[in-house]
Order: C-alpha cells, then structure tokens, then sequence
C-alpha cells in the first residue's frame, strides 16, 4: 500500500510529472541567465551571409556565386541580394522578389537580364533561393531563359552582425 499522505500520492493529477518540472526549471534557468534571445527571422531586418558550394558542369557553376548576402525585411516583406556576379552587372544589390516568408523557410525569386557571354548572344538568367532560416542553409538554382540547362548550389548562412 502506498502511502497517500506524502507528495505526489495525496493528490493525485494535481502535480506535473518530472519531464515538465525540468523542462520548467530550465526554461526558467535559461531566462534568468539571458539565454534566451528573439530569434532572428522574429521581424525587422536580418542579413544573412551565405557560403556556396555550386553543383553542374563548370562552365553552369560559374554562375553560382561562391559568397551571397541576403537582406531580409520581414516587416515590409521585402529583400535584397548581393554577391560577386550581381556585382559585376549592376554594381548594387538587387531587390528580388519575395515568393513565401514563413517561419521556417523563405522562397526568393530575382532574373538578371542581358548577361554577357563569350559568344553574341546575351543571356537572361532567372534564380530561385530558398533560405531555411532555422537550419541557417541556403539552396540556389538558377536557369538559363531559352534553354535546358539547370545550375544549383547550396551551402550555410551565418547572421551578419
């Protein structure tokens, strides 16, 4: 026979299990020691600077860039991009489409027109990125307009402080 006198037996359902108690205490712990920070894709802007590992046959991964930064505005629901080959067509960062901002996942949508190649023809190059924003990783795919071929690479995203 138990003895129903005593804590947790006298009153039974009243007193959380040991799972909750310590996930309490250490939430709480975390709270009192500032552990516990607002998440960066919460709101306002966030940079993001981006490591890329391109994918594809080598003259397709040139067009993968090897560094890219993402501007994210979360309020205004607006973001930027920048890296090298942006650079060397518009000298700035380019405003891109924002496709889906989640939680957990925000789908990016730009073209680069009349991009210039070794032949006559210019080209006009249409990319899509995803960034995972609680996994810090990025994919990025990109297409030629007027063609079959695909390029993609991904890689990890720090916040820029």
């Amino acid at each position: 026979m138990k003895n129903r006198f005593f804590w947790p037996g006298l009153w039974p359902g009243l007193w959380p299990d040991r799972r909750a108690v310590r996930c309490a205490a250490a939430l709480v712990a975390a709270v009192l020691m500032g552990g516990v920070q607002q998440p960066a894709w919460a709101g306002g802007t966030v940079v993001y600077d981006c490591q890329l590992k391109a994918y594809g046959s080598p003259s397709e991964q040139s067009f993968i860039p090897k560094t890219q930064r993402l501007t994210i505005d979360r309020d205004a629901g607006t973001a930027m991009v920048w890296d090298d080959i942006i650079e060397l067509l518009t000298g700035k960062p380019v405003a891109v489409g924002v496709v889906e901002m989640g939680d957990k996942r925000i789908n990016l949508g730009w073209t680069l027109h009349n991009v210039p190649t070794t032949g006559t023809s210019e080209l006009h190059v249409s990319y899509e990125a995803r960034l995972f924003v609680t996994r810090n990783r990025l994919t990025l795919r990109g297409y030629f307009h007027g063609y079959d071929n695909e390029f993609s690479g991904k890689g990890t995203c720090k916040v820029a402080k």
